[in-house]
């Protein structure tokens, strides 16, 4: 990868919510309970390629209505393209273990040269998609490596994609 400017946001995303988590345990002490948070990287799903996302429940639980926001990025050669997905979610489950279900949007541009010109003219394309997730999710009560997996359907004005995948491996607190 020429540009790691992804990898050092999720790095720094990583580090900020590992030291928010640390600062809360010294604050509520040990088995406070909160809102359940979590930050990952996720490959494909809504962020198409690859993302870095925060999620969040709406209320003081684990499980439940919640929400996710998210950046990506990719770049190889003259080629980039940026997302941005945003969704709602719900979580069925208990201890840690969770069916989530999922619906939103994401914010795509492309600027890309286009094949099939033979004077190589860029082409810069953005809109929407409509999402879905269908999927496992393992986030620990307590906090700590999380991970997801399943299917996020995508939805556009020309076609649907029923089986993309996702995972994604994180952290909660």
């Amino acid at each position: 990868m020429k540009n790691p400017t992804l990898l050092k946001f999720a790095l720094l995303v990583l580090a900020c919510a590992f030291f928010s988590h640390s600062a809360k345990a010294q604050m509520d002490g040990p088995g406070a309970t909160g809102r359940a948070q979590n930050v990952y990287f996720e490959a494909f799903g809504p962020g198409l390629t690859y993302s870095v996302n925060y999620d969040s429940r709406f209320n003081n639980t684990a499980d439940g209505l919640g929400g996710r926001i998210g950046l990506g990025y990719f770049h190889q050669g003259g080629d980039q393209f940026f997302s941005a997905p945003i969704a709602i979610n719900y979580l069925l489950g208990k201890d840690g273990r969770f069916l989530e279900l999922g619906a939103g949007i994401t914010y795509f541009n492309t600027n890309t040269d286009y094949p099939f010109v033979y004077n190589s003219n860029r082409v810069t394309k953005n809109g929407t998609i409509g999402t879905f997730n269908f999927g496992y999710r393992l986030q620990p009560i307590g906090g700590g490596l999380s991970f997801r997996a399943g299917l996020s359907p995508v939805l556009t004005s020309r076609t649907f994609a029923p089986y993309w995948p996702y995972i994604s491996f994180g952290y909660s607190f």
